[in-house]
């Protein structure tokens, strides 16, 4: 069983999750503007958004990929203490 985790976003928002799809959920959900999309093809626009902000690599092939490049690129901070 997974730890429940605390995290932040760079724009502030603060949650927790237990796995790194459900990370990307309360990502999505989180948005300004709603989502029609899988939470598949959330990830891949996430993933090119990101990128084309910072220029840095997303991995889009598992939310467990997307979520370590997201906080290893500092987007999201793991503030569980």
């Amino acid at each position: 069983m997974e730890e429940t985790m605390r995290y932040q976003y760079h724009d502030g928002f603060e949650f927790e999750a237990d796995t790194p799809e459900q990370v990307c959920r309360a990502l999505m959900n989180s948005m300004l503007f709603p989502f029609n999309d899988t939470l598949e093809e959330w990830m891949r626009d996430h993933a090119e958004r990101c990128e084309a902000w910072n220029s840095k690599p997303y991995r889009d092939d598992s939310f467990e990929h997307h979520v370590a490049d997201l906080l290893r690129h500092g987007i999201l901070t793991d503030i569980s203490g």
